[in-house]
């Protein structure tokens, strides 16, 4: 049993190797290296090979969705580049919040402003609901709307 503290496991077993190398041994007789390092390799050969299973899935699936070869390779040539930036999306955010509040900022003004100012015209001109009310009807009938006709409504 050795401690590697300090040092990585995989460089402790490469030294280990090379000393090992220059050991000649008699006939029949070999040296094993197995434990913690023998399940790292062996965890590491299953990562590379599922994770070469788990490319070659996403890059059918992106065929079928764009229906073309290209597209899938330039989306799986793009993908380390956006997660090589953090969290996938974050170029964005700053930049959507400002959208955002700019949006807010002037529908409250438009709404402050424009319908208190549609509400003044609208009860200065004297447009009551039973006014509108008729204006429509007359609207939805195909009358033409005069002022004369708006006058005898109210």
């Amino acid at each position: 049993m050795a401690n590697v503290s300090g040092r990585d496991l995989g460089a402790v077993v490469a030294d280990i190797e090379q000393v090992l190398d220059e050991i000649v041994l008699p006939q029949g007789a070999h040296i094993e290296l197995s434990g913690q390092f023998e399940s790292a390799a062996s965890a590491t050969r299953t990562l590379l090979a599922l994770g070469f299973i788990v490319l070659v899935g996403m890059f059918l699936l992106l065929r079928q969705a764009f229906r073309s070869s290209n597209d899938a390779v330039l989306v799986m040539i793009n993908l380390p580049l956006a997660f090589a930036m953090g969290e996938p999306g974050s170029e964005i955010q700053a930049p959507m919040a400002i959208v955002i509040l700019c949006g807010l900022t002037s529908s409250t003004v438009l709404n402050m402003l424009v319908v208190a100012a549609i509400y003044l015209k609208v009860t200065r001109d004297g447009w009551g609901i039973a006014s509108l009310c008729a204006r429509w009807q007359r609207y939805r009938s195909g009358t033409a709307l005069d002022s004369q006709a708006d006058a005898a409504a109210a």
